[in-house]
C-alpha cells in the first residue's frame, strides 16, 4: 500500500508552507485586521427604542454622595443580598414554592426579588435550578410589573422573613 503525503501548496490558501522550519506561515500581506465586537450599552438601546422614555429598572440604585442616610429600600436590598450570599439554597426554595402558587401577586414578588440581587448573584442563585425552572424565572424578570415602594419594600421583608426562619 502507498504511503499518504499531504499536500503542502495550496493555491488559494492564506499560509505557506516552510520547509526548512517544517510550519505552516500566515500571509501578512493583505491580512485585514478584525475588531472584537462592540455590545451596545442598555441606555444606548432604549434611547434609540423610546427617545421619550426612560428605563425603569428597580435593579440599579441611584447613587448617593457619601455620607447620605441610606433608604429603608437600599438597606433591605443590602440585607436581602447577604442573606440571599449566606443561604442559596433556602433562596432557591422560596422562589420555587412562590413560583408554584401561581398567582400574579408571587409572581410580583419573584420579580421584585430577582431584579433586587446582583447580576453575580442571580448567577450563583441559578445554579440551584433546573434548566426549565430557569427559563421559567427569566420569563417572570423580562416582565414589567407596575410596583409602588411599599409593595417593593413588603415583598423584601416577607423574603427575608421566609430566610431568616429557614435559617
Amino acid at each position: 500500500m502507498k504511503d499518504w503525503i499531504p499536500e503542502r501548496e495550496f493555491k488559494k490558501a492564506d499560509f505557506t508552507y516552510n520547509a526548512k522550519k517544517n510550519v505552516s506561515e500566515k500571509i501578512q500581506s493583505n491580512a485585514k485586521i478584525v475588531k472584537p465586537y462592540q455590545f451596545p450599552r442598555i441606555e444606548e438601546l432604549n434611547a434609540k427604542k423610546n427617545p421619550s422614555k426612560q428605563l425603569q429598572n428597580t435593579s440599579i440604585p441611584k447613587e448617593t454622595p457619601p455620607g447620605a442616610k441610606k433608604s429603608d429600600r437600599d438597606q433591605l436590598k443590602e440585607m436581602m443580598e447577604l442573606l440571599v450570599k449566606s443561604n442559596l439554597q433556602a433562596s432557591a426554595d422560596i422562589l420555587r414554592k412562590w413560583y408554584w402558587e401561581k398567582s400574579e401577586q408571587t409572581n410580583k414578588k419573584i420579580f421584585v426579588i430577582l431584579r433586587s440581587l446582583s447580576k453575580n448573584m442571580l448567577i450563583e442563585l441559578f445554579q440551584f435550578f433546573t434548566l426549565m425552572e430557569r427559563q421559567q424565572l427569566i420569563e417572570i424578570y423580562k416582565k414589567n410589573y407596575p410596583l409602588t415602594t411599599t409593595e417593593i419594600l413588603t415583598y423584601r421583608n416577607q423574603f427575608i422573613q421566609f430566610l431568616q426562619e429557614l435559617a
